[in-house]
């Protein structure tokens, strides 16, 4: 008898299958005859829950409340469903949630699953996002109604034709590596291998995987002059503008830039040769001696699998910056890093990031080459991380888990016991910190003053980070593990007192925090720049309050200033944006009108996450049936919030400042998002930092005027990053609501706003 497979999805009304219900089951039935993929039922049906479902559920589903109160109890159709699904072999879209669901409901399945979601992250190593809908759009394939059951059931179908149709391109003998690799397994996917799957129609053809574009456009060159900071205009897309240009020149340069991923696109496009550190460099040897070990375990066979393809199919296999590993594999990166960095002495261009540039300027290494730095609120940051003192619960758990994870039977076995004396010790030292200061607040920041340090609470956590540091000595001795001696060192480092360092506490419901840094960076600054003889800074800062308070705060004031002028496009020519004022905060009646379908796409930023929630909370249904409403509460992380919203054109966004700010800085290794293209951009709330924070406090108190000199050039630096994110030529309407704008520094946006090209105060 062939086998069954069964595409299957729920909706639910949460995610923990204890508290929450079943809303919804879709399924596609399939099997396979000589090779040959064949439908056999499609089904879906709605129930009526319990419980009163949230409103961001309904907004996620898409399920009306009409929908449930007309639709049969689950216990109705939970013996119908266990004769559907009871023996096939279940494919889902990360299923283990399905099924976990289901289970708690009472079906029980055959043990045997195939989630794409392992699939998709092995066949394409390098995407940069993994969600269901973001890979329908990658491969063109219609999926209407998303997050509904039979619609993502469907998808899920489509999707692992698509996979399968990857593998069955690969070369016979990559094929073949694959087979062996998976060979004694059992892996419920392996009999598919070989099928054929009907074609699916797609909207357009993409290569699947990247290959090198070398060459170097024609760019106007600029010519370099050290000592200078070059400030760009809002509407340039400066870094790479500077990248170009400077292609073309004589002489040799080392371009510094804040992100991993800027360096490898430049490196990709040929206009860069790559400088990174050992610990982001491939090593066949490492890899050849992971791949020959026996025995290994399932997750060690997926990261492998993961590795292989991006070796063979990647266009470059230098450095393992392009993989990703955000959902998975990352415990496994110390096993394939750590090669022999290349000298580019060669290339007369040549870029990297700042982490990497501060080891280069440790080592005296390409001191001779013209260094030009791109992102001064980067080169604050990094300078300050580099000097500062970060230990976190989070971090040491997540660097002990990376050796062995007892929790899943993951890493190196011999290394359990060890971890677990590791973890345990580690549990109760945090744990401690957490009880004795924490205070339930959504984040609480606790600075250790000389006064504090005689404290009774502070004595306790001195006492028990020294027995601590103590036994995570005598543990490490076995792990040999370089990075967690590095951050216990952090930790006793804590510990000292230092009249330069600003220290505190960090404490939230799930995380507990040590970190110190530097008062004044100035002269720590000089101490980096010192051994390269030419250098100058790039940015695009907006106001000149922004410039004066980087050129304090970094010890620049040798420095030139020079303003570059937007260039003229001979393209389309740039919309006029008109920008409302309103010097009150802002209702929800006046943002309903803004937000119909000639304003979308559309972004609304809001001061606080609260008012996010409220608001989708309050109008999702209104909103709904003309938009593709995207939520920080209830729409997933940042990269998958942008990715989606980018393929709706009727898409709105809600979210607060932070959460843009706080995306427009993460380095991470997944691919930034370009700027958002949106036609109506609502700002709630002029971006002031809305949090009281012990160093920023302590950094404010060193300027005569800590508003004027420190926490306004701040906020306009967040203002015009929030800007420059949207401004696109598709820009057309900016609201600006807040009742600041009336004050004497008010005045500051507004003259911002009025110097700005193709924007136009209304």
């Amino acid at each position: 008898m062939d086998k069954i497979y069964c595409s299957l999805d729920i909706e639910t009304s949460g995610f923990d299958p204890d508290k929450c219900e079943v809303l919804e089951v879709g399924f596609v039935k399939f099997t396979v005859q000589k090779n040959k993929v064949k439908i056999l039922e499609e089904w879906s049906q709605a129930f009526k829950p319990a419980r009163p479902v949230p409103a961001h559920i309904h907004g996620l589903t898409g399920i009306t409340q009409k929908e449930l109160e007309e639709a049969p109890r689950f216990s109705e159709y939970r013996e119908f469903l266990q004769g559907k699904l009871g023996k096939d072999v279940i494919v889902g879209h990360n299923v283990a949630f399905d099924i976990k669901f289901l289970e708690s409901a009472g079906i029980k399945f055959s043990g045997q699953s195939i989630d794409t979601l392992d699939l998709v992250q092995f066949l394409l190593p390098t995407h940069h996002s993994y969600n269901l809908e973001n890979l329908m759009h990658k491969f063109g394939i219609s999926h209407k109604k998303a997050h509904r059951a039979l619609a993502d059931s469907r998808a899920c179908f489509y999707l692992l034709g698509k996979l399968i149709g990857i593998y069955q391109s690969f070369s016979r003998q990559m094929q073949t590596q694959i087979k062996e690799l998976i060979s004694g397994h059992d892996l419920a996917w392996e009999p598919l291998l070989e099928a054929k799957f009907s074609k699916v129609r797609s909207s357009r053809r993409k290569r699947i995987f990247a290959k090198p574009a070398l060459f170097r456009r024609k760019k106007k060159k600029l010519e370099l002059v050290p000592q200078v900071i070059y400030n760009y205009p809002l509407q340039a897309d400066y870094v790479e503008e500077l990248a170009e240009s400077l292609g073309q020149s004589k002489e040799k340069i080392l371009l510094v830039l804040p992100k991993h991923q800027q360096v490898i696109k430049f490196w990709e496009q040929g206009l860069a040769e790559a400088i990174f550190s050992a610990e982001h460099l491939f090593s066949e040897e490492k890899f050849k001696k992971f791949l020959n070990k026996k025995n290994h375990s399932a997750d060690e066979i997926k990261f492998l699998l993961k590795i292989l393809v991006w070796k063979n199919t990647n266009w470059q296999s230098k450095t393992l910056l392009d993989l990703n590993l955000s959902f998975f594999g990352g415990q496994f990166r110390e096993s394939v890093s750590g090669g022999l960095a290349e000298d580019p002495a060669k290339s007369l261009l040549a870029a990297t990031d700042y982490q990497t540039f501060l080891q280069l300027s440790k080592k005296r290494q390409c001191i001779k080459r013209f260094v030009v730095f791109c992102g001064l609120q980067e080169f604050e940051e990094q300078a300050g991380l580099n000097i500062g003192v970060k230990a976190t619960w989070g971090k040491i758990n997540y660097l002990l888990k990376s050796i062995y994870n007892p929790e899943i039977n993951i890493g190196l076995p011999r290394y359990r016991a060890a971890v677990e004396q590791a973890l345990l010790a580690t549990d109760l030292f945090f744990g401690l910190v957490s009880a004795l200061l924490y205070k339930h607040l959504p984040v609480q920041f606790v600075e250790v003053t000389e006064q504090y340090e005689y404290a009774e609470n502070y004595q306790k956590i001195f006492k028990a980070a020294k027995n601590y540091l103590a036994k995570m000595e005598i543990i490490n001795r076995d792990l040999r593990s370089a990075e967690i001696k590095k951050i216990c060192g952090s930790l006793e480092k804590f510990f000292r007192s230092d009249k330069s360092q600003v220290r505190w506490i960090e404490l939230g419901e799930h995380r507990c925090g040590f970190y110190s840094s530097p008062l004044d960076i100035a002269g720590k600054v000089k101490k980096i720049l010192l051994p390269f003889k030419k250098i100058a800074f790039a940015d695009s800062l907006g106001h000149e309050k922004v410039l004066k308070y980087f050129v304090s705060r970094l010890g620049l004031e040798d420095y030139r200033q020079i303003a570059l002028k937007q260039k003229k496009s001979g393209k389309l020519k740039r919309n006029t944006v008109k920008c409302h004022i309103v010097l009150k905060a802002v209702s929800e009646q006046q943002l309903i009108p803004l937000l119909q379908n000639d304003s979308l796409p559309a972004a609304v930023l809001f001061g606080g996450g609260p008012q996010v929630r409220e608001f989708y909370d309050r109008y999702y249904f209104e909103l709904k049936p003309h938009a593709s409403l995207f939520s920080q509460v209830s729409s997933g992380g940042s990269n998958k919030i942008f990715r989606n919203f980018s393929i709706n054109n009727n898409g709105l966004l809600l979210a607060t400042n932070k959460f843009i700010l706080k995306a427009l800085r993460n380095r991470g290794n997944v691919s930034p998002t370009g700027r958002l293209k949106i036609k109506t951009l609502v700002v709630c709330q002029l971006p002031f930092e809305q949090n009281a924070h012990p160093y920023t406090e302590a950094v404010s108190r060193q300027f005569p005027d800590p508003f004027g000199d420190f926490y306004l050039p701040k906020a306009l630096y967040n203002f015009h990053s929030i800007l420059q994110f949207f401004s696109t030529n598709e820009l057309k309407y900016l609201y600006i609501f807040d009742p600041r704008l009336a004050q004497p520094y008010g005045q500051d946006f507004l003259s911002y706003l009025k110097n700005l090209n193709n924007f136009k105060l209304i």
